[in-house]
């Protein structure tokens, strides 16, 4: 059974399982650990680290490291000859803001492979700008950029439901006369 939980500091996620144990934190622009979410998931900030470390691995293999919602591949560290790692790997500026998938790659010593995948929040500022789990009224922006988009959208919409109710009221019409016509 593998198992996940918060450190004693609420700053990192602690993952243990069947001969393997992986710890995961967010770092600030001072170094240290970013405190979780509300919710529980590792808070990143773009342009920093997310420190990952494990024991347990196969020495010499690597351990890869990707984000997901679009498939982004981070880097790896390479596992000692004790079966540890600890490193950083960098969090790209260019990655939406938001909620993530970050994910852990590696071989144990037994020579299983082990995927470990946790939630994550990534933010500009995590220290000073208020994470999305932490104020639920905060929804995010969900129209177009450019109000111009919008507007010919809103205008298309009209067109083709005036279109539609006009082409019906010929076609009762037409069928009125065939009918009067008929009799």
């Amino acid at each position: 059974a593998v198992t996940v939980t918060p450190n004693a500091a609420g700053d990192a996620l602690e993952v243990s399982g069947d001969g393997f144990t992986m710890t995961i934190a967010g770092t600030g622009a001072d170094g240290n650990p970013l405190p979780l979410t509300a919710d529980g998931a590792i808070r990143l900030e773009a342009g920093r680290f997310a420190r990952i470390q494990g024991t347990g691995f196969a020495p010499g293999t690597p351990v890869h490291v990707w984000l997901f919602s679009d498939p982004r591949y981070l880097g790896q560290m390479t596992v000692g000859n004790d079966g540890a790692f600890d490193g950083q790997i960098p969090v790209p500026t260019d990655v939406e803001l938001g909620r993530h998938t970050l994910q852990a790659n590696g071989t144990t010593a037994d020579g299983n492979e082990r995927s470990v995948s946790l939630a994550v929040v990534l933010e500009a500022d995590a220290r000073t700008a208020p994470s999305e789990a932490a104020s639920p009224t905060a929804l995010a922006f969900t129209g177009a950029a450019n109000p111009w988009i919008t507007t010919l959208g809103l205008v298309l919409l009209v067109a083709g439901v005036g279109a539609v109710a006009a082409h019906r009221v010929t076609a009762v019409s037409r069928g009125s006369a065939a009918s009067a016509a008929d009799v």
